[in-house]
């Protein structure tokens, strides 16, 4: 029997309540017919009142559809509650997320995280050829699979995702001129100077995610937000073979994911990817 203080969803029967953030609740449910188990993402009464947080969750389902990739995450469906909340059905996926993972041991073994970011390239390699560019990518977007999954990692949360040439546009524009969104520590530094974010951001963000999982450390985490988005525009990462000597070989790979002009970075995820591949190869037969 469902919960009575439960939001009332077209075909599914929801079942727990997962997480609850600013603008929405996140749900597990169950198709009544095949079963399925599901994830229900819904705006909050107040979220729901504002358009531009309805378009957002608009677009967030649209970027999901455009993409077919074992490591992306999956959208069902869109729809409206029977009190007209919006809400996105997503894949249930039974796994820890990258950042939950750090937080417990601090950091990845090189094998392990050759093994997840070859994978984490490749899907968003696909991302970006379907025209989406994540612009969050972080440990916590990561989700790490159990190993006789399809694939061992899965790229989640697009509610940030931008649609490029998206040939039928949303009346309202999902990005408030000036608003940065995202996570500091992860952002790129033209997106925090309100510049356009293309592919070689998400390589930045990536190269910030690679960076952590290896050393430990956040490579601009400061003592605030403000301080922190400072330290992306203005300084340089910390050099890794002092924190860990062994990450010789990886780290200028890493690097130069993090440098701060775009032209200077990798051009594309597929690059990054073969990057890492030479470097493993190097570091195998040696």
């Amino acid at each position: 029997m469902s919960n009575p203080n439960f939001p009332v969803i077209p075909n599914y029967e929801v079942q727990e309540l997962l997480a609850q953030g600013r603008n929405t609740c996140i749900f597990k449910a169950k198709h009544e017919l095949s079963r399925r188990t599901a994830v229900v993402k819904i705006l909050l009464p107040q979220a729901a009142a504002v358009p531009i947080l309805v378009v957002r969750l608009q677009q967030e389902a649209k970027a999901l559809s455009r993409c077919n990739h074992k490591g992306v995450l999956i959208a069902y469906d869109f729809g409206m509650t029977v009190n007209q909340f919006p809400y996105l059905v997503l894949d249930y996926l039974p796994g820890i997320t990258l950042g939950g993972i750090l937080q417990e041991q601090r950091t990845i073994e090189l094998d392990d995280f050759n093994r997840l970011f070859f994978e984490v390239c490749d899907a968003v390699a696909h991302i970006h050829k379907c025209g989406i560019v994540h612009r969050e990518l972080k440990p916590a977007n990561l989700m790490t699979l159990p190993e006789d999954a399809a694939s061992l990692v899965k790229i989640i949360d697009f509610g940030t995702a931008k649609i490029l040439n998206d040939d039928r546009p949303p009346a309202i524009a999902p990005d408030t001129p000036g608003e940065v969104r995202g996570t500091p520590a992860y952002l790129s530094p033209e997106q925090i100077m309100g510049q356009e974010a293309d592919a070689r951001s998400d390589i930045f963000s990536l190269g910030c995610t690679m960076f952590e999982s290896l050393t430990g450390y956040s490579p601009f985490l400061g003592a605030n937000d403000r301080e922190t988005v400072q330290n992306v525009v203005n300084r340089e990462p910390p050099p890794m073979v002092q924190i860990k000597p062994e990450l010789a070989g990886i780290a200028p790979t890493i690097l130069r994911c993090l440098l701060k002009s775009p032209n200077d970075r990798f051009q594309s995820m597929q690059e990054l990817g073969e990057a890492l591949r030479g470097v493993a190869h190097i570091n195998t037969a040696s």
